[in-house]
């Protein structure tokens, strides 16, 4: 379906303001432990890793809707917690 020609946007309604802020806060409490906490500094290294192991973490990322480094930045901070 190519959105852009059959979405008919001469009828759509607008957004108010109130349903914008529940929006927001919906997707915050639904995806909050994705995202990156930003009051914690990150540190950019290089790092050799198993194909295997990058292949499972780009899967279990696709699956999460995050980025694979996030994940595997979570499974070090588990087991050095």
């Amino acid at each position: 379906m190519n959105l852009e020609s059959e979405f008919p946007f001469d009828r759509a309604r607008r957004v108010t303001p109130e349903e914008h802020q529940r929006f927001k806060a919906a997707l915050k409490a639904q995806f909050e432990s994705k995202l990156q906490d930003e009051s914690e500094s990150y540190e950019s290294v290089s790092i050799q890793l198993h194909p295997k192991v990058l292949l499972w973490a780009k899967e279990e990322a696709k699956k999460r809707g995050i980025e694979y480094q996030n994940v595997i930045n979570e499974v070090l901070l588990r087991q050095v917690s």
